[in-house]
């Protein structure tokens, strides 16, 4: 008889079992508050984006994440997605009302209608990890896969209409990109358009035909099958939509992008063409891995906590022996410390066994033991997550090897 199929924690077990994150009553339903051990690992997952995007020509913005109503009234936001917004905040002054953002779009054509745009600045490409909160009701929240409070990954490129196509492209590249580093696989690319039967989409005829026959083509020369499925548009424009499948098989999507043609008319966006007329540019969202919690709670279950070495939110456990070989494990830590490396020194107090099997538990990939032959010998004894096997090796050694597989982003330290 063949063994069973191993037990798949879901994100909400193993994110108790490693410290990721927790919630609390005070706070409310939604509002994850995420542990050292959490923030560790969002903090890898961010600069993982901001490189990438970086070398994508992006330039990185702050912006708030509360604005006056009158700014989502004019995006469209208070019209067509309020039932989703937490309810406005008397601020006292005349008439004034501010409102948590439940989306970034809107910050970021303030950015770029401040300055006069020449089609020599054109694209512009403009990113944030930027905070959002939307009322979800509290009996449909869940862990980090559905909360009120979240982080997203989030970017607007302005852009001519010729150059939609080219950049479109290259969001899809860039989502290639990052699913390769990461390991993820898609399940499904959509095509997602308007109903043509609701009256639920703002903007005219023409620019939904245009800005659909724009992602038609994009997708259309690239390799893989796609399905196109009406009704699932943002209210303001048609979408690609990539994604994944969990570990029980279903499919939530991770990655979008839209075509917009109606909010720069909203906001009366404007850019300068070669002949000196004014025109008006296209805006195209994009969000390459979603949000940080609904990432987070992928990769927890995907992973089953066993995170790469340099997403690991403790990359390295120091056992010494016994307390006499304390102090050499607590200078070993603080040396890999200043070299990056994410390293605890586990005290004496239980035994050399348990300490061993609580590093086994959290998943830790490096573990290394010093006792008295080590400390003379200027070694530590390590072992690997996955091998029984122990190699002594110098500090520089295993420093060096450390600091290689944190800036390549690999699997495991090579000793």
């Amino acid at each position: 008889m063949s063994p069973p199929p191993p037990v798949r924690q879901d994100h909400i077990q193993l994110g108790r079992q490693l410290d990721i994150f927790t919630t609390d009553p005070l706070v409310g339903a939604g509002l994850p508050l995420w542990l050292p051990a959490g923030a560790a690992v969002r903090y890898e997952l961010e600069q993982f984006i901001l490189e990438l995007e970086r070398r994508a020509g992006y330039e990185h913005v702050v912006t708030p994440a509360v604005a006056k109503q009158e700014l989502y009234a004019r995006s469209g936001h208070w019209e067509y997605y309020a039932q989703d917004m937490f309810p406005p905040m008397e601020t006292g002054e005349a008439g004034e009302r501010l409102v948590l953002r439940p989306v970034n779009c809107p910050h970021h054509i303030l950015v770029y209608r401040h300055a006069d745009r020449s089609y020599r600045d054109l694209p512009l490409r403009l990113a944030e990890l930027g905070d959002m909160y939307r009322m979800e009701r509290s009996g449909v929240v869940s862990g980090l896969s559905r909360v009120r409070a979240m982080t997203l990954n989030d970017g607007h490129v302005f852009c001519r209409p010729a150059q939609v196509g080219e950049e479109v492209a290259a969001i899809l590249d860039l989502v290639d990109a990052s699913y390769d580093r990461l390991g993820l696989v898609v399940s499904e690319v959509r095509l997602s358009t308007r109903d043509e039967a609701s009256d639920k989409w703002a903007g005219d005829s023409e620019q939904w035909r245009s800005s659909e026959a724009a992602l038609r083509a994009v997708l259309g020369a690239r390799d893989g099958a796609w399905t196109e499925t009406p009704g699932d548009a943002a209210f303001y424009g048609p979408k690609v939509d990539i994604d994944v499948a969990d570990v029980h098989g279903r499919a939530f999507t991770l990655s979008t992008v839209q075509v917009d043609l109606w909010m720069p008319d909203r906001f009366d966006l404007r850019y300068v063409d070669e002949e000196g007329a004014r025109q008006r540019p296209v805006m195209v969202h994009r969000s390459i891995l979603s949000t940080a919690e609904r990432l987070m709670a992928f990769l927890l279950e995907r992973t089953q906590g066993r995170f790469p070495y340099w997403l690991a939110p403790e990359q390295v456990h120091l056992l010494p022996v016994s307390d006499t070989h304390a102090q050499a494990a607590r200078e070993v830590a603080a040396s890999l410390r200043c070299a990056g490396v994410r390293s605890e020194v586990v005290p004496a107090s239980r035994s050399l066994g348990s300490r061993v099997r609580r590093a086994a538990d959290r998943m830790v990939p490096v573990t290394a033991v010093l006792g008295d032959r080590e400390v003379e010998a200027g070694q530590v004894s390590v072992r690997l997550r996955g091998s029984r096997d122990a190699v002594s090796v110098t500090l520089p050694a295993l420093q060096g090897a450390l600091e290689g597989a944190g800036r390549d982003r690999l699997q495991m330290p090579v000793l």
